[in-house]
């Protein structure tokens, strides 16, 4: 009893394996390259803001504008 069980579940096995090699084949031999799409090329116009440029990268203004903002606590606000 036990060997019919165990040649059974060898033959389902060895099924199982050859329909999962057989599902990968088919895929692979119905899967289409990828065609490449023809882009124009995009130009990317010169950077030409220079105030922007010149603020970000002046240290002295950039300590200057950085100024923290205080923000006051209310101490009435709270349990009781």
């Amino acid at each position: 009893m036990k060997i019919r069980h165990s040649i059974f579940f060898f033959v389902i096995g060895i099924a199982l394996i050859g329909a999962g090699i057989m599902t990968q084949m088919v895929g692979i031999a119905r899967a289409n390259p990828p065609e490449k799409i023809a882009q124009p090329n995009q130009v990317v116009p010169p950077f030409t803001d220079t105030a922007c440029l010149e603020c970000h990268t002046n240290r002295e203004q950039l300590q200057v504008l950085a100024v923290e903002e205080v923000v006051a606590e209310s101490h009435n606000e709270g349990p009781g």
